[in-house]
């Protein structure tokens, strides 16, 4: 299983053609992706109409769902692996970003993200976090419709602008098993 992060989910929906939604739609074809709580509330967010947050509801409800370990503790791990982030000089600009990166830590599980918090995350946590680019291809000029858009029909929108900002990808994993996995 690999734990998708909304920024990834969004550009599908956009129909983006990147990377991480050609990565995503090679996911969602074999069953892998999966979603934690708190990115399907961001999903959610980001619906346009209450016709178009049923629309959203309805698909990604039957998603395969990462939850957190343990509801306390696992929220103390993602404030502490904020605060060590912070204390590095380098603050994410998300909480809920730690929170994804401390499930994909405790389910060990990789992630897939297409947003910078998690290059800042995996300086804290090197041995736990590596760099992971799923394709090496140029991304086709315009992305196939995919069983999201397909189910959905659909965009979605959100009320941030791209602001030219640079986006990764990120790996978070904590054994060599969950390292095997995507070999």
């Amino acid at each position: 299983m690999v734990l998708v992060d909304s920024s990834v989910w969004i550009d599908l929906l956009r129909e983006r053609a990147t990377n991480v939604v050609g990565a995503l739609e090679r996911l969602l074809d074999r069953e892998r992706a999966a979603l934690a709580p708190v990115i399907y509330q961001e999903i959610l967010q980001g619906a346009s109409s209450q016709a178009h947050f049923e629309r959203l509801r309805d698909y990604f409800s039957v998603q395969p769902f990462l939850l957190p370990v343990h509801p306390i503790r696992t929220h103390e791990s993602a404030a502490n692996l904020y605060s060590r982030c912070r204390w590095r000089g380098a603050t994410p600009r998300s909480l809920a970003d730690c929170l994804v990166a401390q499930i994909a830590i405790e389910q060990e599980v990789q992630l897939l993200a297409h947003d910078r918090d998690f290059d800042v995350i995996a300086k804290v946590e090197p041995r736990r976090c590596r760099a992971f680019h799923p394709v090496r291809e140029k991304p086709a000029s315009r992305v196939p419709f995919s069983n999201a858009n397909r189910i959905l029909n659909c965009r979605f929108r959100t009320r941030r602008a791209h602001r030219g900002r640079t986006k990764s990808m990120v790996c978070i994993t904590t054994s060599s098993r969950a390292r095997n996995s995507r070999r």
